[in-house]
């Protein structure tokens, strides 16, 4: 009888040693986040939660990084289109261009090669939401902050970097409200030549207020197709592509503000003024329209002739219309 009862006994630790083994071996309560399954009538697909990447932390790097190649160099003013692209799209290059014809206007003055107002160590960045950033650098010649606005985008070779800027001391408000996502396409069949010119002049100051990346190859098209060869058009040294005198000359702040144009008729109907906002007919510059191929084209440009006299008829011409 003893010895059943030790039988019994030991059956019954053996029991409980093997239930706490598998207890042991069970596993733990998840504590991830759960896989979502979604289900047809064939297959069980299972879905880990997505992983979002996060671009702020490049963004705030390609910034940083573009001041350092200017702040870290004692040939500021020496710095290559090859450079500028690590951190520019071309679309910015190309609207950036236009200073002198050729030289590069960079995103703060620098007044020669040994100017010591900017420092690195003054520069501060600020997310504000849909891929703009406001950026503050200290100005030691004139002793105050010095403002800007970034809104990056994401190249077509995968790199975040700077898509459209606003000028130093001019950034207040800012969003994607003030510029255009996409170009704006001519009409291509306009019905007369003050038609054409309004098309015309739209669609290439479009150029300088978007963040499109395809800008730089419509820019190459417009002028190349409805600018005859030296009628104001050329080709800038650094960026490669192509500038119009009327329409990319220094005095017209893209950086900062919508250009609006007027375009005059002469009293004669031989060719028209086109005169910026704010200014005179003679201050402006003058343009002759022709036909190629079916389709019209400016064949002349300069500045206005004293000669001719202006029509009453005033055409304004903005981007948004």
């Amino acid at each position: 009888m003893k010895r059943t009862k030790t039988l019994i006994l030991s059956c019954l630790i053996t029991v409980l040693i093997g239930l706490g083994l598998l207890f042991l071996l069970l596993p733990s309560k998840q504590t991830s986040k759960p896989i979502t399954t979604v289900k047809n009538t064939d297959t069980v697909v299972a879905l880990q939660p997505k992983v979002v990447e996060n671009d702020t932390t490049k963004d705030l790097k390609v910034i940083r990084d573009y001041y350092s190649l200017y702040l870290n160099r004692a040939d500021r003013q020496n710095i290559s289109v090859h450079e500028e692209r690590r951190f520019l799209t071309q679309t910015l290059i190309d609207k950036l261009c236009y200073r002198d014809g050729m030289t590069y206007l960079p995103l703060f003055p620098l007044e020669d090669n040994k100017d010591l107002r900017w420092s690195l160590d003054d520069l501060k960045i600020r997310s504000v939401g849909e891929s703009w950033y406001s950026i503050q650098l200290y100005d030691h010649k004139r002793k105050r902050d010095c403002n800007l606005a970034f809104r990056m985008v994401t190249d077509k070779d995968g790199q975040r970097k700077i898509g459209f800027a606003y000028q130093y001391g001019q950034a207040t408000e800012f969003s994607d409200a003030d510029i255009y996502k996409k170009l704006v396409k001519m009409d291509e069949h306009p019905k007369d030549e003050i038609a054409f010119l309004k098309a015309f002049i739209r669609s290439y100051l479009s150029l300088n207020l978007t963040i499109d990346l395809n800008a730089p190859a419509y820019r190459k098209y417009l002028c190349e197709k409805f600018v005859k060869a030296g009628a104001g058009v050329y080709k800038s040294e650094y960026s490669g592509n192509y500038l119009i005198d009327w329409l990319d000359g220094p005095n017209i702040d893209y950086l900062s503000s919508s250009p609006v144009y007027s375009i005059i008729a002469d009293k004669e109907g031989e060719g028209y003024f086109i005169v910026p906002e704010g200014a005179a007919p003679y201050e402006g510059y003058y343009v002759k329209v022709g036909k190629r191929d079916g389709h019209y084209y400016i064949t002349q440009y300069g500045t206005t002739d004293p000669y001719k006299e202006p029509s009453e008829d005033i055409e304004p011409v903005a981007v948004e219309e």
